[in-house]
């Protein structure tokens, strides 16, 4: 389950949740993952995930760089995102961040400190994801500006080599690098694609 799940209202997570859960209790799923916000958890949270079996939470971390998180409008800090991975391990759930590269004013040492800073609080997984600029966004009026450049490919290949062997060497599984395509996150030049620009090709 993606997205933002525990931001949503309470009766339409658990509606999911118990949807989810029958197909554990008929064996035909093993566990439930969802994705969230660091900002979005808590002990309450916590305890009723616990009771519908999911085993993973995901935070949607992007940087560790409190500048950078404020630039981009996030609405939590760092120690929120310390809090929430402490409390999702301290609650038993397998951790797992999701970061950035290519955020604006981001630079590789950015990068590779987020990593650092990840690996300390000590997530099973970590995902991958060089920005992509979708439309209808503030990003997306810097970029027509030409106020943001997303990264070249070469850029991109290269700090994703560097953070996924830094993550290996901290035994941290990267599950995925780049965000997988839908119906709408296609290629810019696509019909009916919400992205209006990725790293460079």
């Amino acid at each position: 389950m993606v997205g933002s799940f525990t931001g949503m209202e309470i009766e339409i997570q658990n509606r999911l949740l118990n949807t989810a859960y029958t197909y554990i209790q008929s064996k035909q799923i093993d566990a439930i993952r969802i994705s969230t916000r660091p900002d979005y958890i808590d002990k309450e949270t916590l305890k009723r995930l616990k009771k519908f079996k999911v085993k993973t939470i995901e935070l949607g971390v992007q940087t560790t760089n409190d500048y950078l998180l404020a630039k981009c409008k996030r609405g939590h800090t760092y120690a929120d995102i310390r809090r929430a991975s402490r409390l999702i391990r301290f609650f038993g759930f397998t951790l797992g961040h999701q970061m950035m590269v290519g955020l604006p004013e981001s630079t590789r040492l950015d990068e590779l400190n987020t990593a650092r800073d990840l690996a300390k609080l000590k997530p099973k997984i970590v995902r991958i994801y060089p920005v992509l600029v979708i439309r209808d966004t503030e990003l997306e009026q810097q970029y027509r500006k030409g106020e943001f450049e997303p990264l070249e490919l070469n850029q991109a290949v290269e700090i994703c080599k560097e953070l996924t062997e830094f993550f290996e060497k901290k035994r941290i599984k990267v599950i995925r690098i780049g965000l997988q395509s839908t119906d709408t996150i296609l290629a810019p030049e696509k019909t009916g694609s919400e992205v209006v620009a990725r790293t460079i090709s």
